[in-house]
């Protein structure tokens, strides 16, 4: 996406003095806008997303040309998941080609042990209040005890003293791929046992159907209606400070 702006237009006619200022005042002004957008993406995330981790917040970046050009993107630097804020909110823009979500490792590593197929997804349901959550979606440590715990036989952790296998807890996926009980009058997903306590579904399982994300993130209008709205400003500031 390119936008460009005409300087007359936004701050009206430039004196003789304003126009030999300009090509500076300019830079300096584009810098200064790159750095606004910059944050206005961060805060338009906080506003628009249920939950918002600081490394989605801080993603959105700026690069200076040096002269009258500005890029601001999102970053594709991945994070300890190896999950870019690009490849993430991507699906989340209007200019989307699909609006797919982005397979989640968790899913992933379930396929690569033979539990789901590859058309099934595993979700972030969470029926039970006291299944562990960190800002509101599911703990990373409960992820990693439910992917060891379902490569165990019976579905144990080795780790007694884990926290997740404490009470006897066990945990088992319908369907599990790998065996011929399939528990077919629960629904799919993972569930945790506890001695003695009917099954709990901790995760949901979408089969046949890919998990689709709603518009939220209007990335090309923020960067389009901000600039808009803080270039004439900012403008009018940086010709002012060059011509003390």
């Amino acid at each position: 996406m390119a936008i460009t702006f005409d300087a007359e237009k936004l701050i009206g006619r430039l004196n003789i003095l304003e126009s030999a200022q300009f090509q500076y005042a300019g830079s300096q002004a584009m810098k200064r806008l790159g750095f606004e957008l910059r944050s206005e993406l961060g805060r338009n995330m906080v506003a628009s997303f249920n939950r918002t981790a600081q490394f989605t917040v801080n993603s959105p970046y700026y690069r200076h040309d040096g002269g009258l050009g500005v890029s601001i993107g999102i970053s594709t630097q991945g994070d300890d998941k190896g999950q870019s804020p690009a490849s993430y909110l991507y699906p989340l823009t209007p200019g989307a080609e699909s609006r797919a979500a982005l397979t989640t490792r968790f899913t992933k590593g379930l396929r690569k042990k033979g539990i789901i197929d590859d058309k099934t997804w595993a979700l972030n349901w969470l029926p039970d209040p006291g299944t562990p959550t960190r800002n509101g979606s599911t703990d990373p440590g409960l992820l990693q005890a439910l992917m060891t715990a379902l490569g165990q036989s019976g579905g144990r952790l080795a780790n007694p003293r884990s926290k997740y296998a404490q009470g006897g807890q066990r945990y088992f996926s319908v369907p599990d791929l790998r065996s011929s009980r399939q528990n077919r009058h629960l629904a799919p997903g993972i569930y945790r046992v506890k001695s003695g306590e009917r099954p709990t579904r901790l995760m949901g399982y979408l089969q046949n159907r890919e998990p689709v994300v709603p518009v939220k993130f209007r990335f090309e209008d923020i960067v389009r209606e901000r600039s808009q709205v803080l270039l004439p400003g900012l403008l009018r500031a940086e010709l002012a400070r060059a011509l003390r």
